[in-house]
Parts: structure tokens; sequence; C-alpha cells
């Protein structure tokens, strides 16, 4: 079974305003197969595309160009089975969202939830506004 396939998948994002004709590119004639029971993670710099992709394999955008598809499903045409079946934990939730998921997940499965193996964090860090996610993760390291 194939978990994510793009074929072909160009994303062109227009500008308006005095710029309004020029378009920017984000994706250009990708195509990407990643099959059932693989691990793959998405790597590159800033403004790779590695957000495009995921938002079109998630249809918060479409492809200018190409098809894409997940668990078999038309993205395009089958939103709604590819949704019941995937799901996403954006950047930037950390332990707290990550515990809540713990407890979903065992009340899903009929578990009790057992709170000396979800680790709390001691104290939350405020938010930092004006650094990428990159940044605060090298920022947050400890030598």
């Amino acid at each position: 079974m194939t978990a994510i396939e793009l074929r072909g998948v160009t994303k062109r994002y227009e500008r308006f305003g005095p710029l309004r004709g020029r378009s920017i590119t984000a994706l250009h004639d990708v195509d990407l197969t990643v099959r059932s029971g693989e691990i793959f993670g998405f790597l590159g710099p800033n403004e790779a595309g590695k957000s495009t992709t995921i938002d079109l394999l998630l249809d918060y955008a479409a492809p200018t160009e190409g098809t894409v598809r997940v668990l078999e499903n038309d993205v395009a045409t089958e939103s709604a089975a590819i949704r019941q079946r995937v799901g996403v934990l954006p950047n930037g939730y950390g332990a707290i969202a990550s515990r809540s998921l713990v407890e979903v997940a065992h009340r899903k499965n009929r578990r009790p939830v057992r709170p000396a193996r979800i680790r709390r964090p001691a104290r939350p860090e405020p938010p930092r506004r004006s650094e990428s996610s990159g940044c605060r993760r090298r920022c947050s390291r400890r030598f």
C-alpha cells in the first residue's frame, strides 16, 4: 500500500498588489512515494517547501499542477476519508499537547490513564514570537 504519493506536483502562490502578476513557486514538479510502513522525514532549509508539501497532503492547500494521494485516496476528491485516518500535531504544542494526546488515545482504547507515565512539564516556557521554530530549538538547547 502506498501511504503518500505526489506526482508532478507544483504549487505556485500568486502575488497581489503592486507585485501582481508575479508568482512564487513553492514546489516545482515534485515526485514522491512513501510506502506504508516506511519512516520518512521532511528535512531541508527554510523555504524549501516542507510546510507547503504537508499542507497539500492534508488538503489545506491545492496543488497548481499534479496529483496528491494519501493512503491511496485522492486528496482533492476524498479529503474526508483521509482525515478519518490521519492526524497531525503542528509544531509548537510541546509536552502539554503530547500529554493530552496520550490521554485521548487511552480513552479511545478504553484503557485507564496512568498519570505516572505522562511526563508533565515543570513550567511552561513563555512563547517567543519573533523567532522561527528552528531558531527556538537551537536557542533552547542546553550545553
